[in-house]
């Protein structure tokens, strides 16, 4: 979230924080909607305001029209009164005296405030505007160019941590665009500036603009410009820029439609039910939206979107679904419910899978007029149950995918959702959006006598981002002539092994521990030495087996033999001059979730900032997630307070090579997890370990590859850290071809 001023601010996109300007803005994790729009104030040409008493009073709209000619020359500008606190839109801005001689230099985002206007207006640095008499912070007095001051700006943080403090500013060009400019880096005396094309319909008009905090909490800019000519069309467009390494990038095209949701954030207690009358059966699609290119997964992974029904009023109730690209993959799909009517669109927020949603933006992009109404809470129908009743064990709704399940065969019928199918690999009831629920049992592990092993077992593999449920481990290819009876469980569930040590289930986990591969590369890594023969690693029962009420197998794995997910790895490639550039995983690792997709690596065209360039479409960076071998944490690891994780963190990753940008997004993506888990143990693997256990091919191979693996995980144990600068090898230097890759695992 981001701390407004008194400027006030307008919330331009779905789930964006927004803040209009001042001192020490504070990313976090929980994005905010605010909506507090400035009024505009008049727009003349004439002569300077009389001299008022100073007030508190915030400024009010903040606008420019260039003159009919299209420059400075009858041009059209707001005025700003006593008392208003302003900030100063270039870098280096001189201060001056009466008889005009500089009294101080003022940065970029410094904050003033207005004595009053002085003289009539003039035209300068191809801008007409008048001047003011102002007061800095310090309390040093002096005249500033309207043309320079601006209510929208500031000196605040550029990263999650607090720290990175630039100045920003929105001010207009000549020409009547937004102009945006941002300190290169924390301190410095130059600006990257980028004039934002918010429109291509109309020049000059009013703005609004403030930081933002977007899905992945990098800084982003929202920008809106709406006309003051009463011309046709949507009267405001709105754009989003991000502050990358190398400079400011427009990330939105010219004209995107507006969705305006209400103020603060969508907060949804219980309400009203929606009753509807829902259709027969599953209609087609009524809507096909692809993504726009700036957008995560752009060009596919089309929203689809079905009329279910009718509600009472007359309005169609719409149910729309997108798939997920990121990291649950694309078989997982966010829904979005609205009611529709002849000109309009309603969302119900509420009533769907996400409070806010990329959907929905998405909806917005392509000129579909929203409102919003976040009372109904639930609709009569399509309210699936969290589990369903079996004989053993639990049967709970693990996700909702966008894909049709094949071989699907009836199992049973429950009053609130019908017909439930199963296959070999789900067990599904279908929506009438023509979305899949996917439901996974798991056994109730409460034993009957002694456990086969005084270490627990679990049912599923764990995964990232929040979803072990998805990963129910089934063995479609085993059958009951392949076990034995080992122990039970108190519902009357036996549980089972293999009978034969060589069975091929046998052989495929077991090359999941590289010790145990003779010759094996992995053989040098304590981390990855086992200490159990083959016949030692069997005889612990570390993998066993139950049968669900349906027939099918499901594999119970002892919890310290876990195969471990490697979450979250960003990597970055730089190279000057831009250089082709392939990467690909090497077994043992496998990838289960990319983006851009690309479960068998990607080819592109590595940029000096390290961004990469894939079939024409720019990517700040690469994602993946997936999973390799057995492995254990270092030894060397320290345990960590929640208050200091923020000061830990930097030091250890500074100290291994990480630049301040890549740091910030280690912590933007970890830190909100490790303070849920504080205290926690944390170690990083050392190089040749991640070799082992992540192998990525890279051709042409690189001059210098950094890895940072944190493994951390909850401790009960007192924190140890004592301050110091974590220890680790001579920080490399960056020359040639350089990958950057970070990312980590938190153990349950």
């Amino acid at each position: 979230m981001l701390r407004p001023s008194s400027a006030g601010c307008v919330g331009l996109f779905v789930g964006v924080a927004l803040a209009c300007g001042g001192s020490d803005p504070v990313l976090s994790s929980d994005p905010v909607l605010s909506s507090n729009p400035v009024p505009a104030s008049p727009l003349e040409p004439g002569a300077a305001a009389e001299p008022a008493t100073p007030s508190v009073a915030p400024p009010s709209g903040y606008a420019y029209v260039p003159g009919p000619a299209g420059d400075a020359d009858g041009a059209r500008f707001s005025r700003f009164e006593p008392g208003a606190k302003l900030f100063v839109g270039v870098d280096d801005a001189n201060l001056r005296a009466a008889d005009d001689t500089v009294v101080a230099r003022l940065r970029l985002g410094s904050s003033v405030t207005v004595i009053a206007a002085s003289g009539e207006p003039v035209e300068a640095i191809g801008r007409r505007n008048i001047w003011y008499e102002v007061r800095t912070d310090t309390g040093v007095q002096g005249r500033l160019f309207g043309g320079l001051l601006t209510p929208f700006g500031g000196i605040g943080a550029m990263a999650f941590d607090g720290e990175d403090k630039r100045g920003w500013a929105v001010t207009f060009s000549p020409e009547g665009r937004a102009r945006l400019r941002v300190d290169t880096a924390s301190g410095s005396d130059e600006a990257f500036s980028l004039d934002v094309a918010a429109t291509q319909r109309f020049k000059g008009g009013r703005v609004e603009a403030g930081l933002s905090s977007w899905g992945d909490y990098e800084v982003r800019f929202e920008v809106m410009q709406c006309r003051l000519d009463g011309g046709a069309g949507p009267a405001c467009s709105s754009a989003r820029v991000a502050l990358e390494e190398g400079g400011l990038v427009q990330l939105t095209p010219p004209d995107p439609w507006q969705y305006a949701p209400p103020a603060g954030k969508v907060l949804c207690s219980k309400g009203s039910t929606l009753d509807v009358t829902l259709a027969a059966a599953p209609s087609k699609p009524i809507l096909s939206l692809k993504r726009p290119d700036y957008m995560r997964g752009g060009g596919s992974f089309p929203a689809q979107c079905y009329e279910l029904g009718t509600a009472a009023d007359g309005r169609s109730l719409i149910s729309c679904s997108l798939a997920d690209t990121g990291k649950g993959g694309p078989d997982t799909a966010t829904v979005e419910r609205y009611l529709r009517d002849a000109s309009d669109w309603t969302h119900l927020p509420c009533a769907s899978s996400q409070p806010q949603s990329e959907l929905t933006e998405l909806l917005v992009e392509h000129r579909i007029r929203l409102t919003i109404d976040a009372t109904i809470t639930a609709i009569a129908g399509l309210e699936a149950p969290k589990t369903l009743p079996v004989d053993r064990g639990s049967l709970t709704l693990a996700w909702r995918t966008g894909s049709s399940s094949p071989g699907l065969q009836p199992l049973f019928s429950y009053p609130s959702v019908g017909e439930v199918s199963g296959s070999a690999s789900a067990i599904v009831v279908s929506q009438p959006d023509g979305t899949e629920l996917r439901y996974q049992w798991a056994p109730t592990l409460d034993w009957q006598g002694s456990p086969p092993s005084e270490q627990s077992y679990v049912a599923h593999t764990n995964g990232c981002a929040g979803y072990p449920e998805r990963l129910i481990n089934l063995e479609p290819k085993l059958t009951a002539d392949d076990l034995d009876t080992v122990a039970s469980l108190v519902d009357g569930t036996e549980v089972l092994k293999l009978k034969d040590p060589s069975h091929p289930i046998n052989r495929r986990h077991l090359r999941k521990y590289g010790t145990l591969q003779k010759g094996s590369e992995f053989a040098h890594s304590p981390e990855l030495k086992l200490g159990l023969s083959e016949e030692e690693l069997l005889a612990s029962n570390p993998w066993l087996f139950v049968q669900d009420p349906w027939g099918r197998f499901v594999r119970l794995m002892r919890k310290d033999f876990e195969i471990p997910a490697t979450c979250e790895p960003i990597l970055y490639t730089y190279a000057d001059p831009p250089t082709e550039l392939t990467i690909a995983p090497r077994p043992p690792l496998r990838f289960f979730a990319t983006e851009p997709a690309g479960r068998n690596g990607w080819q592109g065209i590595a940029q000096p900032d390290g961004s990469i360039l894939i079939d024409g479409k720019r990517w700040p960076e690469l994602f993946w997630e997936g999973r390799s071998v057995w492995f254990r944490a270092p030894e060397d690891g320290v345990v960590v307070d929640g208050s200091d994780l923020a000061a830990y963190l930097k030091l250890a990753l500074a100290g291994q090579g990480l630049t301040p940008r890549e740091t910030t997004g280690f912590l933007n993506a970890w830190l909100p997890s490790l303070r849920a888990h504080a205290p926690v143990r944390i170690a990083f693997h050392r190089a040749e370990t991640i070799a082992a256990i992540a192998p990525l091919d890279i051709t042409p191979a690189p001059d210098l590859f950094i890895r940072v693996m944190m493994d951390a995980a909850p401790s009960d144990a007192s924190p140890d850290w004592d301050g110091a600068p974590p220890v680790f090898a001579e920080r490399p230097v960056r020359e040639g071809l350089v990958v950057v890759e970070w990312g980590g695992l938190l153990r349950e």
